[in-house]
């Protein structure tokens, strides 16, 4: 480790220990009801604050919305003609050009074939029984899967399943939820 690689290490490492000794203390429920009051306060300060910049937000957003819609409008309506002439004349703007990429002053008109995709309309049961009836049944998927729901629901579940590697039921660590009052 380098010699600035150790002096970043240790001034972390102060700067997490000023923090620490910095942080309140607290030692009593009176102390822990004045840090709940403070909570209180300060989250009123910073509901308040953020509604504050929410609405600059919309209002500054709704403005320029104003402008942008005529411009976003016509942007689309133009690359719709676009893309139709470009597809009615692929062979003439490919021509002399190299791939399917033709290239304009002004632009680049990529020509891609799109991915194929299986496109279902009836209810998936019906599907994978047309499938096997009509006999395409390999096209059929059949998926196992561990059922962790009913595990955890299972009391004797963690016993026998320390006697199987990689397969445990986790319990998290238990949390406290502040919920906090109205800021008097």
């Amino acid at each position: 480790m380098s010699n600035t690689a150790v002096s970043d290490a240790l001034a972390a490492t102060d700067h997490a220990l000023d923090r620490l000794a910095s942080e309140p203390v607290i030692t009593s429920l009176s102390d822990l009801d004045a840090a709940l009051g403070k909570l209180s306060r300060l989250k009123a300060g910073i509901d308040q604050i953020t509604a504050e910049m929410n609405a600059q937000i919309a209002a500054v957003q709704t403005r320029y919305q104003k402008k942008l819609l005529p411009k976003q409008e016509e942007f689309g309506t133009l690359e719709r003609v676009v893309t139709a002439f470009a597809l009615a004349n692929e062979a003439a703007l490919l021509q002399g050009q190299k791939g399917s990429t033709a290239t304009r002053p002004a632009g680049k008109l990529a020509f891609r074939e799109g991915r194929a995709s299986v496109q279902i309309d009836i209810e998936e049961c019906d599907a994978v029984a047309a499938l096997r009836d009509a006999g395409f049944g390999e096209y059929v998927r059949t998926a196992e899967t561990v059922d962790k729901a009913a595990l955890l629901l299972w009391p004797g579940a963690s016993d026998v399943l320390d006697a199987i590697p990689g397969i445990a039921i986790v319990r998290p660590a238990r949390t406290v939820a502040v919920k906090l009052n109205a800021a008097a």
